[in-house]
């Protein structure tokens, strides 16, 4: 519901967004709710039995969530949140050793949303 209320909630920026960046931030918003429930269903997998890599985790995923629904709004706090949520997120998957390929996923996805959304960023409020 949160999400289609956001996606068709008309933005106040009136800029046509093209293909590659609405399929991109599509996507990424899929890919960060699947981050956020993939990390809660494997709670009991984490190793040592507590709840915080898994609670970080989804917390990583909903924050990333959150900043995509912004950026899809052209708010400029939706890019900074997304880019500081990369760098968090590869930080803490380093330093508790888990699998670093959600943080690969994020540091492309920090890259490849910075540089389509360069000529665009005059118009994010």
């Amino acid at each position: 519901m949160v999400t289609a209320y956001w996606l068709f909630l008309p933005p106040k920026a009136q800029v046509q967004r093209d293909g590659p960046l609405a399929s991109f931030l599509l996507l990424t918003i899929f890919d960060s709710l699947l981050l956020a429930v993939l990390a809660l269903l494997s709670y009991p997998e984490t190793g040592n039995g507590t709840a915080k890599p898994a609670m970080m985790l989804a917390g990583f995923g909903l924050a990333s969530y959150v900043s995509l629904l912004g950026i899809w709004q052209w708010k400029r706090w939706g890019l900074l949140l997304f880019q500081a949520v990369a760098v968090f997120l590869t930080v803490y998957t380093g330093a508790s050793g888990l699998t670093m390929l959600p943080a690969a996923v994020a540091i492309f996805s920090v890259f490849y949303l910075t540089l389509i959304l360069r000529p665009l960023r005059k118009f994010m409020a």
